[in-house]
């Protein structure tokens, strides 16, 4: 083997060890990058604030009956309770969706509604009437019964809230109140192949190194005996 075989040869597995080093670290550049694949769900370290809406009883509106409906809903899981008329306070339970039906007299009245999660506290109220039905006004109370009847026929769902890792919310079906559950939640779920492909890339890169310093290794050796052998030629010439 002449020395320009074995450079040639070395000039090759140079190249060779070059491009594979550039692939190498264009892989490791793409796997650092964010992608689409990985998703974290994760609860904030910070408690969302507290928010609460009274949805029924509408605010100054007229009820000709006197089952009057209390819907509450909360954005987080809270402990909640009403009062009517500054009447001692009636617990509603710990949940995000609240809903019940009030027997009240007819008259002017005033509810109010106090939330509380964590050292959250958010109290509001809503002022409503409940009158006589009217013989004269047929078109009020078929509506005003109608609009009861739906509450119970017609389904409500729930907010989605993540507790204890899993999605759940409170619906009412049927005038039932009903607790459904969804997936999984507060989890941190690291993309699929991810790390395994970084790996994969660094020992193929450590393969091929330790491969190309032993054909280097070789080439050197096979290049030293040449050389040696060329100058024992020589002498016997001489």
């Amino acid at each position: 083997m002449t020395q320009k075989s074995l450079f040639i040869l070395s000039a090759f597995l140079a190249l060779a060890m070059l491009i594979n080093i550039a692939s190498f670290a264009s892989a490791e550049i793409i796997w650092s990058l964010p992608t689409e694949v990985e998703f974290q769900v994760v609860n904030s370290t910070m408690p969302p604030t507290l928010q609460m809406h009274i949805i029924k009883p509408e605010a100054n509106k007229v009820y000709y009956t006197r089952s009057i409906p209390l819907i509450v809903e909360t954005n987080i899981p809270a402990t909640c309770s009403y009062s009517l008329d500054n009447a001692p306070s009636v617990s509603l339970g710990t949940k995000n969706y609240f809903s019940r039906i009030l027997n009240v007299l007819y008259g002017k009245h005033k509810i109010s509604v106090t939330c509380t999660a964590g050292n959250q506290t958010v109290t509001k109220s809503v002022n409503f009437t409940s009158k006589k039905k009217c013989e004269s006004k047929p078109n009020i109370e078929e509506e005003t019964d109608d609009e009861i009847e739906d509450q119970f026929h017609n389904p409500v769902y729930g907010e989605w809230t993540c507790i204890n890792n899993r999605f759940q919310r409170w619906n009412i079906i049927e005038g039932i109140e009903e607790l459904e559950y969804g997936g999984v939640c507060g989890l941190e779920l690291p993309a699929s192949g991810k790390t395994s492909g970084f790996q994969f890339s660094f020992w193929y890169a450590l393969l091929f190194m330790l491969i190309f310093l032993i054909v280097l290794l070789l080439v050197l050796i096979i290049a030293i005996a040449a050389r040696l052998s060329q100058r024992r030629q020589r002498q016997r010439r001489k």
